[in-house]
Formats: structure tokens, sequence, C-alpha cells
């Protein structure tokens, strides 16, 4: 049921996710990676499906919570800019599950440090046509301490 009068007003927000780090009076905004774990590279290929891999893995910084305009195709799409609250998306994509990894290190001196965080994003889509007012989704969000 995602008719123009329904949809969020703040479609396609992008985020991007800092830590910040250091003492309180030295603080430094550090970026959080992103890997988003079913990305599609030019060629069709999955490079983050078995996780993070330092030699292979894409990383992003930009991140979003749901997209109604990439669901938009052919014709409407080309008029799309003119009034993008007139289109009807064919599908809505959607984080479905999300999670933080933090890893702490004790270091030789005994000094514990956090290493930069990872967001890990795994997307979905889901036709309009199978949305309904009743219709749910079950999505996922964890923290997790390494």
């Amino acid at each position: 049921m995602l008719d123009t009068a329904h949809r969020p007003d703040t479609v396609n927000s992008f985020f991007e996710l800092y830590l910040a780090a250091g003492k309180e009076d030295e603080l430094k905004l550090v970026d959080v990676p992103v890997l988003v774990t079913n990305y599609l590279d030019e060629q069709g290929k999955s490079p983050n499906k078995d996780g993070l891999n330092l030699e292979t893995s894409k990383l992003v910084r930009r991140f979003f919570l749901f997209d109604t305009l990439s669901g938009i195709t052919g014709e409407s799409y080309k008029t799309m800019l003119d009034d993008r609250h007139q289109q009807r998306p064919e599908y809505v994509k959607y984080a479905k599950k999300v999670k933080v990894t933090i890893e702490l290190l004790q270091s030789a001196s005994t000094k514990k440090e956090i290493v930069r965080p990872l967001l890990e994003i795994t997307y979905e889509e889901k036709a309009v046509d199978e949305i309904t007012k009743d219709s749910k989704t079950t999505l996922s969000f964890s923290m997790d301490y390494e």
C-alpha cells in the first residue's frame, strides 16, 4: 500500500556514521566503514558475501535505511525529477539486517583500545504490490562486541 500520500517525506536520506574518539578536550571524528553484504560490483560479483576481507571487500561510507526512488523504472524514471511524488516505484529497498561490530584490543601496556568499528548492512527489496496496510517485515539490528 505504498502510494504518493503515504510515501515518507524523507525518501533516500543518506547517513554517515562516525565515532568520537580521543580525550574529552581533543575529540576527533573517525569514520566508520560500511560493508554492504549483498553488494554487487560492475561484473555482477559479490566481493562482500563472506564478510570483511581486507584484500577483496568493497567498503563505503554512506548508507540508507530505505529507498523508494531506485525502484522507479522505465519512463517513470525519466520524468521523476520533474515531480518525484507523482511516481510510483515498482519496489522498495530497505535495510533488512544491520550489525555494528566493535573489537576491543588489549595492548602490551594493558591499555584497552577500540579498533575502528564496522557497520554491516544487508539490503532487501520488496515489490510495492506486496505491501499492504497490514503487511509486516522482520528487521534486525545487533551490536557485536569482540
